[in-house]
């Protein structure tokens, strides 16, 4: 009985010891096997913390070598880690009137300004412009964003134009009154050009990309924002009507199909900022958690604008899941990340707005960017 435990026992570890090393090494997988890997990546948090718990609890226990052992599988994960939680040390205070090459971003997904959810969203609608209208980031990227010329209370763009009045607005879809719902850029300085990047694979028409080249004193730079395919698990009346064992069958079809599809959709991202000319920031809604291949795939030779500057773990989508940091801002190698902040104290929408104050390097040969692409 004893030997069929001690058994039972050693193949719990190894199946744990490859399930942990098969997740981490999802990150890597090819676009074909993607699908198949994605929920791998999604147990990578739960992974981490079991096998800190482990070492913990083997190290108080003085069982040397099972510490070690369940060491070796945290340091291995020590990249995810990284991803996933930031510790920031040495942050200086930033000056309220920023310098010349500082540039203050701002990302936030708007939620359609709540206008599905009239009247009983109206105060929330009303906060939302009041709030992003007195924000004082210089460039505003915003998602699923909603305007209507006609209405007094959707007139979202003449509401938000008085700090910053250079836009591009980008209608990806319409309603039957008419407004232009998409992405919006707000500017404090101009625009010099403007374009959309037509994604692959594409089956929403909000999911897209916008950039716009934008001029402060002497310095270029391109702004990107995106919003990537979203799993959309809500409002899906297919999950409510069924079983448990249906439900769980559908939720990882849509995991695995949203997941192949936004890798195909940074595949198409990836070549066109390959050939930027400008310093660039990407930013946005990708619908991506940091422990993914699409993200690793990207912060290859981009930084991530959280990993250099943020605390915590910093999530951008409020839910019973902490680790749901899908908002993302990141950047070229030209530019230092000085400042990350998610405004948690920001309610009024399904998403968190996040700032990041950036400072243009000043080295005349900046490194390059190298797409890093997920093979197909």
């Amino acid at each position: 009985m004893k030997i069929k435990i001690l058994r039972l026992q050693k193949i719990r570890k190894i199946t744990w010891v490859l399930f942990t090393l098969a997740a981490y090494g999802s990150v890597s997988l090819s676009l074909a096997w993607l699908g198949s890997g994605v929920l791998l990546s999604y147990c990578i948090p739960l992974l981490l913390l079991g096998n800190f718990l482990r070492f913990i609890k083997n190290l108080g226990q003085k069982r040397w070598q099972m510490a070690l052992f369940y060491g070796l599988l945290c340091l291995i994960g020590f990249p995810f880690w990284q991803s996933l939680v930031a510790f920031s040390w040495g942050k200086e205070t930033l000056p309220i009137v920023l310098p010349i090459n500082h540039w203050a971003v701002l990302t936030y997904n708007v939620h359609l300004f709540h206008y599905h959810q009239q009247p009983q969203a109206a105060q929330k609608t009303q906060q939302l412009i009041r709030w992003i209208a007195n924000e004082n980031s210089q460039i505003q990227c915003l998602q699923e964003f909603y305007d209507l010329d006609s209405s007094q209370k959707f007139c979202t763009v003449r509401q938000l134009v008085a700090q910053r009045p250079y836009y591009y607005l980008h209608k990806g879809s319409t309603d039957d009154f008419g407004a232009t719902i998409g992405l919006a850029i707000f500017s404090a300085y101009p625009i010099i050009n403007k374009g959309k990047l037509t994604l692959a694979a594409t089956e929403n028409p909000l999911n897209t990309c916008i950039f716009a080249d934008i001029v402060k004193g002497k310095d270029t730079v391109r702004i990107y924002n995106v919003h990537l395919q979203s799993m959309s698990l809500s409002g899906d009346k297919t999950l409510t009507n069924s079983n448990l064992l249906k439900k769980s069958a559908i939720i990882f079809e849509k995991i695995q199909r949203s997941a192949l599809l936004r890798a195909t959709q940074i595949q198409t991202l990836q070549q066109h900022i390959a050939h930027c000319p400008y310093p660039f920031i990407l930013c946005g809604d990708f619908n991506e958690i940091p422990c993914s291949a699409t993200y690793f795939a990207l912060k290859a030779n981009l930084y991530n604008a959280f990993e250099e500057a943020g605390q915590g773990i910093g999530a951008t989508y409020p839910s019973a899941f902490p680790f749901l940091r899908i908002d993302h801002q990141f950047c070229s190698p030209q530019w230092q990340v000085r400042s990350y902040e998610t405004k948690a104290n920001v309610p009024y929408s399904d998403h968190l707005p996040l700032q990041v104050i950036y400072q243009l390097r000043t080295t005349n040969n900046p490194p390059k960017f190298q797409a890093t692409e997920l093979k197909p």
